[in-house]
């Protein structure tokens, strides 16, 4: 018989010994806080995971206010779960407008290279968690056609 599922706190540093990520696990799943940094030790990532029933089982997904920020920490992305399910997401230019709104299932969100140029812009229909239409752009905010397959 194997090990049990891991439950507790992960923590990833980098080389220098500054913290990369901390994460926390339940039963092999990520349950509570999980927090994300920069190399130059700015937040990256940060969300609350909840399990949610999902057929006879349950799934981790997130619970509330989910944030993402650039390495200068500037804000890029925050979103919204509710009951395991992606409500909204804002995306921000690097000047801290708003770029780019997605509410249940609908808009377009906006994204952009570290020297500011335009990366993204993803638009939903109908689905929240996959795009209907993306298009990509270099460094040099030139279309990329065809866009890059997804990884």
């Amino acid at each position: 018989k194997g090990p049990l599922p891991f439950s507790g706190t992960a923590i990833e540093l980098y080389g220098n010994g500054a913290m990369k990520k901390r994460e926390s696990f339940k039963e092999g799943g990520h349950h509570g806080i999980i927090e994300w940094w920069h190399q130059n030790g700015k937040p990256w990532y940060s969300a609350n995971f909840k399990l949610f029933p999902v057929g006879d089982w349950e799934e981790p997904f997130p619970d509330g206010k989910v944030e993402r920020w650039r390495s200068d920490f500037t804000r890029e992305v925050v979103s919204d779960w509710e009951n395991g399910f992606l409500k909204s997401v804002i995306t921000y230019a690097p000047d801290g407008t708003e770029s780019g709104k997605m509410e249940d299932g609908t808009g377009t969100l906006i994204y952009y290279h570290p020297n500011g140029n335009k990366k993204k812009v993803e638009v939903y229909e109908d689905d929240p968690l996959i795009p209907s239409k993306e298009i990509w752009y270099d460094e040099d905010g030139v279309k990329i056609d065809p866009s890059p397959a997804r990884k």
